[in-house]
């Protein structure tokens, strides 16, 4: 039996990074650094993980969806994958 599927491609990237945590931001920020295009996918409506949305405390906490809550190393890390040209499409 053979399974086979034709779908459409809608975006050409180097590095797809699924997961806007801590370590999907990182591996982002990487990816852009050494010149690859890096898609950043996140299912919430907040980069950070599981710790931004449960609203634990000092946990990366980036947004809350609507605003921007952190600064220091959360504002860098944003700006920094931005001038890289991470692309975050949170769906």
């Amino acid at each position: 039996m053979k399974y086979q599927a034709n779908i459409p491609i809608e975006c050409c990237t180097d590095v797809l990074v699924v997961g806007g945590g801590p370590a999907g931001c990182a591996a982002a920020w990487a990816a852009a650094r050494q010149g690859m295009n890096v898609l950043l996918a996140e299912a919430g409506a907040c980069l950070g993980g599981a710790g931004t949305a449960a609203l634990v405390p000092l946990f990366l906490g980036l947004t809350d969806g609507v605003h921007f809550l952190a600064g220091d190393f959360a504002r860098e890390l944003l700006d920094r994958m931005s001038r890289f040209g991470v692309e975050i499409h949170p769906e």
